[in-house]
């Protein structure tokens, strides 16, 4: 598998992902759309509103996060300098931003751009953590032969996930399943 497959692959499964965890967390956590605070909304422990993302510019250069457009589901995040993105040299892109979300329930799931990724532009996915306050750097590469990044372009997406507490319990077996082992490519192409 290419590394553009591979980069593909994983793009499909975030987006699955997000739809998935829309699906199921939409009923139970209403707030989590929009990623404003509505009318009447609660307050965690320490005062913030549901769905208020507190957000600090650690440059007078960087801009908040913002839609492209009123029916996008994403929050652009722009380039907070001019930066030259070297081929298959992983960069880290500085935006001037640092985040706070309201509950250890949620993260800041981050995305690269599609019309990045039709230019050869890969944005490593990632996700911020309810306690990180530090600033939210964009991990980039390129497949061609290098992309020049300008202060203020937008770079990367970024919305409100759902986190599920779980625990994880160490077993000798786990339940068999018509696909066991199989993985990376087992189940076919087509």
């Amino acid at each position: 598998m290419t590394v553009l497959e591979a980069s593909v692959v994983a793009a499909v499964g975030v987006v699955l992902f997000g739809f998935i965890s829309y699906l199921i967390f939409f009923p139970k956590y209403p707030f989590l759309v929009g990623g404003h605070s509505r009318a009447g909304a609660s307050t965690d422990k320490g005062g913030q509103d549901r769905g208020v993302v507190l957000v600090k510019k650690l440059d007078p250069k960087a801009q908040l996060p913002e839609k492209a457009t009123e029916g996008s589901s994403w929050y652009d995040i722009r380039a907070l300098k001019n930066i030259r993105i070297a081929k298959m040299a992983p960069t880290r892109v500085r935006t001037g931003l640092a985040f706070e979300l309201w509950s250890p329930d949620v993260c800041l799931e981050v995305v690269g751009r599609s019309g990045l990724f039709e230019k050869g532009v890969v944005v490593h996915s990632g996700k911020l953590d309810y306690d990180y306050r530090g600033e939210l750097i964009i991990l980039m590469f390129t497949l061609e032969l290098g992309y020049q990044v300008a202060a203020g372009e937008r770079i990367a997406q970024v919305a409100v996930r759902p986190v599920i507490p779980v625990k994880f319990r160490a077993e000798f077996e786990l339940s068999p399943t018509a696909r066991g082992e199989g993985g990376m490519g087992s189940t076919g192409r087509f």
